[in-house]
């Protein structure tokens, strides 16, 4: 198991996980850095550090992204598409985290197993998504969370060649408070999602695996929104006992 979770501590942080120290670039210079590793089993943290921005508006006036290490939160407000990688991963794992919006709007989620792809000659980025969507029709604000398929240009990340909802499940009523997003890949699929505690299974149907490989599961992942707003909290990573690092 291999986890980057683009995540660097100097050692005097309070940070305890294993880590790999670093050697400086310039042999002039003691460059004393380390890259923790997270223990099987346990709990890994990922809001020490801001995420990544791999996709981000060009025209960023009406967009923020502010982190706090301390209480490790990152408060994201997007006037358009955004993805903030928060790791790299293969082999059996979970990630969860808490998010809040107020009023709850939708349009964000998790993204995962994000590749570079040479597609008829034209460089792409392919992930999948689990994706929160808050609809409203006559019967008012409807909830969903969306099994999603992308393709995305990389030369002009705006141009998605493919955009395809796998699966969909609608869900409870969201009220005020945080709400936790919580998923397990094992054995080479996502087994597992579930909404504050609740599993919802038709994101993981056995049907579904011929549209998602076991590469689908495993590369890049993090936070995926859409001209939205979000709270995150308690974002974490979690290998199962047994897993080689």
């Amino acid at each position: 198991m291999v986890v980057s979770a683009s995540r660097w501590w100097p050692e005097s942080s309070s940070h305890t996980e294993p880590h790999t120290p670093l050697k400086s670039s310039s042999p002039d210079k003691i460059t004393d850095v380390r890259i923790p590793q997270p223990i099987p089993g346990k709990w890994f943290p990922l809001l020490h550090q801001e995420p990544e921005r791999l996709f981000w508006p060009a025209d960023a006036r009406n967009s923020d992204c502010r982190h706090d290490p301390v209480s490790r939160e990152l408060w994201v407000t997007c006037g358009g598409s955004a993805l903030l990688k928060l790791g790299d991963t293969s082999g059996d794992f979970e990630i969860q985290f808490d998010l809040h919006q107020s009023p709850w709007v939708g349009n964000v989620g998790l993204f995962l197993g994000l590749h570079d792809e040479i597609r008829d000659g034209v460089p792409v980025q392919s992930y999948q998504s689990i994706e929160l969507m808050c609809p409203r029709d006559r019967k008012g604000q409807r909830a969903f969370l969306n099994r999603v398929q992308v393709v995305r240009q990389v030369t002009d990340p705006k141009l998605i060649l493919s955009g395809q909802t796998r699966a969909f499940a609608e869900i409870p009523s969201l009220g005020g408070n945080d709400i936790t997003l919580r998923v397990k890949v094992f054995d080479g699929r996502l087994s597992s999602v579930r909404w504050n505690g609740q599993e919802i299974p038709d994101l993981v149907a056995g049907m579904l695996d011929p549209l998602f490989p076991e590469s689908a599961q495993h590369g890049a992942f993090g936070i995926v929104l859409d001209q939205s707003s979000v709270m995150i909290r308690h974002a974490e990573f979690l290998i199962p006992f047994g897993e080689n690092q």
